[in-house]
This record gives C-alpha cells, structure tokens and sequence, in this order.
C-alpha cells in the first residue's frame, strides 16, 4: 500500500497503519492455507510459504520506515504489487479455493482502487493473475471448485476483520482532516484579520502586491495626477489645550470621516501626516485626466462641507475654537511608484508639482480650497472658482496664479449665490454667503459706479 495522497511521502503513522493492513491480508492467505488441510498435515512447503506470509509485513515495514520523498512513493507502489503477486501464488496451495480467491482478490482490488486509483487496480490485479499464474505452473495443484468450509470461514473472517480495520482508518483519517479543516479555518479567519489590521498601514497598490504574492520591485513611472493636499489650521494649537484622549478621538473622527469621503470619489489616498492629508487621483486607476481632477475638486468640496457639520459637532462636545480646514490642489506631471529599499517600501509619488499642491495648501485661508491654473482649466466647467491673482510660493521662482473653489456649478442652480463672469479687461467675482451685512451697501455703490462707466 502506499499513501492516499501519492505526492507526499507516507508519514510515521500511516507506515505503522501500512503495516497493520498488510499483516491482515497476510494472516488472512496464510489462514486459508492452515484451514485447507489442518495442521496435522502441513508440510514443509506450505509452512514455509506461510511462515513467510507472516514474516512479509513486517519485513516490509522495516525497509520502508526510513524512506521519504518521492522515493517513498515509488516503494510503495512496488510492494503492493508484491502483496498482491504473493497472495496470487499462496493462494495455489489452497488448490485456488474459488471463495478464498475471490475475497482476498476483493481485497486486493479494494485496496488498490482506493489507494491508487485506476492505475494502481490494474497493476495490482495483473501482479494477483501473474502470481497465481505462475505458482500454478509451477505446483500444478488439482483445482478445488468445492469450497472448504473452514477455508470459506478463516478468508470471510480475515475479509471482514481486514474492512473493518480499513473502515476505522479511513474514519480516523476523516476525523483527521475534519481537525485539520477546522485549524485552517481558524488560522485562515485570523490571517484575514491580520490582514484587515495590516490594510490599514500600508498603501493600496502595496497590500495588493503582498496578498497577490507579486514581488515588490522599486520600480517609478510619469503620470499627470491631480494632487490633493489638506490640513486643520489651528490644530497645533488645539493640540496644546486638549487632553491626549480627548484630541486622539477627535482627531481620528476626522480623518475617518474624511477618507470615506476620498474612498467615495476613487481617490488613493497616500498618507496621513498628524492632522494633513495626502490624496492624489490618477494611479493606479484613472478617469482620465480632466475627470480625475474634477473628482478631485468636487472631493475637496465634500470635505469642507463635511467638516463643518463636524464643527457643530465639536462645539456641542466643548471644543470651543473654530477648526478650518484648508486645502490645496494642483494637476502635473509626477513620478508616482514604489520607493525606499527591498526591506522596506512605500507606494507614492515625487515632484514639483507634488510640492505646488503642498505649498498651495499651505496659504490657503481657512475653510479655502485653492487650486492652480493648471487644474482650473480642467474643472471650469464643471466647478465654479474664481481667479484670486498671482502670488508668490516658497519653492517658486515665477509667481503662480491660483484659483479659490466655489462650489460644484450643478449645486448652484439659477438662483445661486453665486455670481461669476470673465473676459478681457473684466473679471467678476459675487459669492453672496461670503459678504458681510454691513458691506452690501459698500459694495452695491462699487457696482453702481462701475455700471456708469460701462454706460460712458
């Protein structure tokens, strides 16, 4: 016999249940021989053919104890089509007792069958024919087609004994693999947690290399992306007036809250730096680029939205100071893939444009959104944003033109608050949520004298 599972070597238990199983139909050929003619009239032939059937198990066990591998296999393979040949030719001296051939050939086939599968069936039955075959022309035994009763009787037992002791293995062998089901299980739903746990800290692209098993190779290319930047001004000093407990959770609702809001409108999101976010929308998935920056800007809208009802919030928890959140935005060429080392690799990108959306964020007002011309020019007609000139950034040695976000143009509607208009030598600018009461009549008589001029 050799193991069910032909591609791994017989462990220590299924060579002690090998053994076991050969002894069996071993005892079994050599009863039937005992029960043929009584032991007053064994002679020295048959004592030796069944002292050697009694011998065989264990002479077998002990070559194939020490045996691993692939050469374990092989092994088995051949010493069960010696069993079978050795059955074959003891069975001549029970003059072929049909009833005695029939069940230890039962035997045979059985074990062949579930062991091997077809293959190891035929190569075992035809080891049992060759065998019998060739003790037959070697004994030329009369042929009993008149069963003996007591040789009918030890081969019935010797069946039975050996089906049952196969049952019991094969029922402990299901037991096994039920434990063995049920640990993979468990250490399957705790891989999944785990990797729930290690999701958090590590970038997209960089978890779907690890749980695809792909190597994770240093290796950068040139996108335009559209780069989000966002901090909380005033967090610094909040964080000097907060107990630690209390700033965590409210730190941590924030960011909560603001990546479902990312996640909402497919952006990657690259890091979190204290209370700063770092978005970028472009790889590994793309809308294109005009939609990528649109989504962009209309996520940069939502999260403003979103953190004032988390003022309310906050006020009605104690937190007295108003906490503005400013962003920045800009769209360009980056070099976006993996850096750092083979031991240690993070997934994210690199470049000026990288560094303009940085500093775009940076001289935002609170509650603004900036963006550059060169996302402005993408968004326009899908976001309202009026031209707030040319300023200078650190970093920058030409002044940059930026752009301060408004609203989504569909929110609007025809009676929107807000009022836009631009072209040569005009620029118009009306955002009725912004003015002060005490301002409107200042600025009712700018637009007055504006409006005779225009008439002039």
């Amino acid at each position: 016999m050799q193991p069910i599972a032909q591609d791994t070597a017989p462990d220590k238990e299924y060579s002690l249940f090998q053994y076991y199983f050969r002894t069996l139909l071993c005892i079994a050929a050599a009863g039937s021989i005992i029960a043929m003619g009584g032991l007053e009239s064994i002679d020295i032939v048959d004592a030796a053919v069944v002292l050697s059937l009694l011998c065989w198990p264990y002479l077998a066990f002990v070559l194939t104890r020490n045996i691993e591998g692939k050469r374990a296999t092989t092994v088995a393979s051949i010493l069960c089509r010696a069993d079978a040949a050795a059955i074959g030719a003891a069975l001549a001296l029970t003059q072929f007792n049909w009833l005695a051939c029939a069940l230890l050939f039962a035997m045979i086939q059985f074990n062949a069958a579930l062991t091997g599968g077809i293959k190891r069936w035929a190569n075992d039955s035809l080891a049992f024919v060759i065998g019998a075959g060739i003790a037959y022309w070697l004994t030329q035994p009369t042929l009993n087609w008149q069963p003996s009763t007591k040789v009918s009787q030890i081969a019935i037992f010797g069946v039975l004994v050996y089906f049952f002791v196969y049952a019991v293995y094969l029922n402990r062998i299901i037991q096994n693999l039920k434990a063995d089901n049920d640990h993979l299980s468990s250490q399957s739903q705790q891989i999944r947690m785990r990797a729930y746990k290690l999701a958090r800290y590590v970038s997209p692209q960089v978890w779907q290399s690890i749980i695809t098993g792909k190597e994770i190779k240093l290796q950068t290319q040139r996108k335009k992306l559209t780069i989000f930047f966002s901090d909380i001004k005033g967090f610094t000093e909040l964080t000097e007036e907060m107990e630690a407990e209390a700033l965590t959770d409210l730190l941590n609702t924030y960011l909560t809250e603001m990546s479902k809001i990312a996640d909402r409108y497919g952006a990657t999101i690259d890091k979190f730096i204290g209370d700063a976010i770092m978005i970028f929308f472009g790889d590994p998935n793309s809308n294109g680029t005009k939609q990528d920056a649109i989504d962009c800007a209309r996520m940069a809208i939502a999260m403003r939205k979103r953190t004032r009802q988390l003022q309310a919030e906050w006020k009605r928890q104690g937190i007295a100071q108003e906490l503005e959140v400013r962003m920045g935005i800009n769209t360009g060429y980056c070099t976006v893939g993996t850096f750092g080392t083979e031991a240690r690799a993070d997934y994210t990108l690199l470049g000026q444009e990288v560094n303009l959306a940085s500093r775009l964020e940076s001289v935002a007002q609170p509650g603004e959104i900036l963006i550059s011309e060169s996302t402005f020019a993408l968004v326009r007609d899908s976001i309202l944003a009026h031209d707030k000139g040319q300023i200078r950034v650190k970093g920058f040695t030409r002044a940059v033109r930026v752009y301060q976000v408004n609203g989504n143009r569909a929110d609007l509607g025809g009676k929107s608050n807000y009022l836009e208009h631009s072209s040569d030598g005009f620029s118009f600018h009306l955002d009725m949520d912004e003015i002060k009461n005490y301002d409107r009549d200042h600025i009712a008589d700018q637009l007055k004298e504006a409006l005779e001029r225009l008439k002039d």
